[in-house]
């Protein structure tokens, strides 16, 4: 089930496809290492030591390529990948190895906290701001659980890429440039696809897989034939090359007609999917102690509308906040100049910044 050869990467193909298929191991594989059977001690043993000595010459690790998709219903859905895509390896490969055995799986202590993100449209700066703040003050790090849905996801799949905040807010002033100059009807989604490729590195979807707190992507499955459950929803959290990391952005976000170009989009083999929005406005992070719900618009509006309960959301657009719930709603839908996403930006930033002071410090500290 598992190999460790060094002289099988050296193959032109399989020098990809290991990468490519390895990752989606490590979480149990890591459960079989720190949980050995009664009596087998001594072989867990010398298999750890066997990884740790591959893990320091970057040997890779083979494994049947399967991506696990959590239904509603907590069942487990098996999706095959179809894309392979070209990868650094060399640097990737001793750097996953070496995550394989500092996963934190077993250790018998879940990270203080978790970060859902729900769906924000055209607000992702301001989780881009919430994100720079809570990761400067330590309280997102690789062990941080994170989940989102549509631009949720985005900053989720932003995080996790390890690129410098500046470097990203410039790529998304450049997305907005681009719907101000030609439109956004039917036009979102295709934009962002193009950014996130020039954005992201070719290894994105190892470094997903790679956190030891693990990411969530959440999605809504259309069921044309079962009226009574037309809404399904997807919690995807394993990933296999770049283009699959974006597909599942690009379902994740797949608002009909108006943001993207059709009514729905197929994401592997679960069928049409669209927009998160429908089944996981807040997607459920991996195991921890609690759970921090982030929304790019002002929660008591939300509650409102039944989107989420009083109280729920932790850090969202204040009552001091320089727009109100309806300026927030069309930032949502249309694009804004540069000052106003700097002004985003910073919004998220203050209101992290207030949410650490009151409750994150204390958390952590337990």
């Amino acid at each position: 089930h598992v190999l460790f050869c060094s002289g099988v990467t050296k193959h032109p193909f399989l020098h990809a496809e290991v990468m490519a298929t390895n990752a989606c191991l490590h979480r149990n594989l890591c459960r079989r290492l720190t949980k050995p059977s009664p009596g087998a001690s001594g072989s867990s043993a010398s298999l750890q030591q066997v990884i740790r000595s591959q893990a320091r010459s970057g040997v890779a690790l083979v494994s049947t390529r399967l991506g696990t998709g959590r239904t509603s219903k907590g069942h487990a859905s098996v999706a095959m990948s179809s894309s392979v895509g070209g990868l650094d390896i060399d640097e990737s490969n001793k750097r996953l190895a070496s995550t394989l055995l500092v996963r934190g799986e077993g250790n018998g202590k879940q990270p203080p906290l978790g970060f859902s993100f729900s769906p924000g449209a055209l607000l992702l700066p301001y989780y881009l701001g919430v994100a720079e703040e809570l990761t400067k003050r330590g309280l997102i790090t690789e062990s941080t659980p994170l989940a989102g849905s549509s631009a949720g996801f985005i900053v989720v799949t932003c995080i996790a890429s390890g690129i410098p905040y500046d470097r990203i807010v410039c790529a998304f002033k450049d997305f907005m440039q681009d719907l101000r100059t030609h439109g956004t009807i039917s036009r979102v989604q295709p934009v962002m696809r193009r950014v996130l490729n020039d954005l992201l590195p070719t290894d994105i979807h190892i470094r997903l897989n790679a956190r030891s707190g693990g990411c969530c992507c959440g999605i809504t499955k259309l069921n044309f034939g079962d009226p009574a459950n037309a809404l399904c929803a997807l919690e995807i959290t394993e990933f296999f090359s770049k283009l699959d990391v974006i597909a599942a952005v690009e379902a994740s976000g797949w608002t009909p007609l108006c943001i993207a170009p059709g009514l729905f989009v197929r994401f592997r083999d679960h069928g049409p999917c669209i927009d998160g929005f429908a089944t996981n406005f807040l997607p459920p992070p991996g195991n921890c102690e609690r759970v921090v719900k982030v929304t790019a618009s002002h929660a008591s509006a939300l509650a409102t509308f039944g989107l989420v309960k009083p109280n729920e959301v932790d850090i969202s657009p204040g009552a001091q906040s320089e727009f109100n719930f309806l300026q927030l709603s069309a930032y949502a839908l249309s694009p804004y100049d540069d000052k106003t996403l700097d002004k985003l930006v910073d919004m998220g930033r203050k209101d992290a910044t207030v949410w650490a002071i009151q409750y994150g410090q204390t958390l952590v500290s337990r």
